[in-house]
């Protein structure tokens, strides 16, 4: 997944390193309209890619950087369950 989201130019905006510029005033405007449509993009394709049954752990999250977080918290637990 990583290597595709790379791929599509998507990654910085997952990993947290293209974060969102504030959305008032003129000057930021178009920066802000451009990050909302690479992380619209990027979390269609994450949403597209996960099972239903793992909606719920996301549905609150704002932004495709905290899905990915939320996920990784899923399925890279270090409990002894999961060892």
């Amino acid at each position: 997944m990583e290597s595709y989201l790379m791929g599509e130019d998507l990654w910085d905006v997952i990993n947290g390193s293209y974060t969102s510029p504030p959305s008032d005033g003129s000057k930021n405007n178009g920066a802000y309209k451009k990050w909302n449509q690479i992380n619209a993009k990027a979390e269609f394709i994450l949403k597209r890619t996960i099972s239903h049954n793992l909606f719920d752990h996301i549905i609150r999250c704002k932004s495709t950087h905290e899905i990915w977080r939320t996920l990784d918290q899923l399925f890279n637990k270090k409990d002894e369950a999961r060892q």
